[in-house]
């Protein structure tokens, strides 16, 4: 390597060197970059009593580590009595659901289908979306949980502020105290304050929308994926492209 040249953190992990190997790793946050890697699901299961998703829908519910962005491919072994065969995906499109024959990602992250179709063994691969749980299967390294907020007069429940902005999808939503409590259906993204029983992140992910009127919340708690780098400052990206301590 030239004296002019910088080593970034790619080409250290390239070179593979033995002694200082283990520490790129945990400063690269190994653990999440392979679980950033596609997921391949054999003989998996769609649900009908996911909370989370509206009537006429059956669920593969997602782990909260790795809801989906993206479905690469679907193929139903098994329907009873419903669609067998190849699903397409559909382009995500503020939270439309999917037709017969068809397979989209739901607002939340988990997998939906049409219920009707009945898929009861499913062959996917899917890209996760990448980020950091705030949620009931937290990851346990930065020692999170679900977080519980005050709602406004408005419907709207403010995020705390080293997560304002930060948050990329709502999983689950649940209210605590209101006219009406419970699981909420989660929504596409919107800038408003949602219908009964429903929520949804705000398009500038900085807050959770409810229904102001009917469920009148006051507090609740909400499961959300956090953009990667705001708990711990580990930005991949970043890291890869940067001098390496190694060089």
């Amino acid at each position: 390597m030239g004296t002019n040249t910088v080593e970034s953190l790619r080409e250290s992990l390239n070179r593979a060197d033995p002694n200082t190997y283990p520490d790129m790793l945990r400063a690269l946050a190994f653990g999440d970059v392979l679980r950033a890697l596609p997921v391949y699901l054999q003989g998996t299961t769609a649900v009908a009593s996911a909370p989370e998703q509206a009537t006429g829908l059956v669920t593969v519910v997602l782990p909260e580590d790795a809801k989906a962005a993206t479905i690469l491919r679907c193929t139903a072994r098994k329907a009873a009595p419903g669609k067998t065969g190849e699903y397409a995906p559909i382009a995500y499109s503020a939270g439309a659901q999917p037709a017969t024959t068809k397979v989209s990602v739901a607002p939340n992250g988990d997998i939906v289908f049409f219920a009707s179709d009945a898929p009861t063994q499913i062959d996917l691969i899917y890209v996760p979306q990448k980020g950091y749980v705030k949620g009931q299967l937290a990851n346990m390294k930065f020692g999170v949980s679900s977080m519980t907020l005050q709602v406004a007069a408005n419907g709207s429940a403010a995020l705390p502020a080293q997560y304002a902005g930060k948050a990329v999808l709502l999983m689950a939503a649940t209210i605590n105290t209101g006219t009406n409590t419970g699981a909420c259906i989660v929504l596409a993204p919107q800038s408003s304050a949602t219908t009964t029983k429903t929520a949804a992140l705000s398009l500038l992910g900085d807050a959770v929308w409810f229904d102001a009127i009917d469920d009148a919340p006051t507090s609740v708690t909400v499961d959300l994926l956090i953009v990667s780098g705001i708990i711990d400052g580990v930005d991949m990206n970043t890291l890869l492209e940067g001098a390496s301590s190694d060089a």
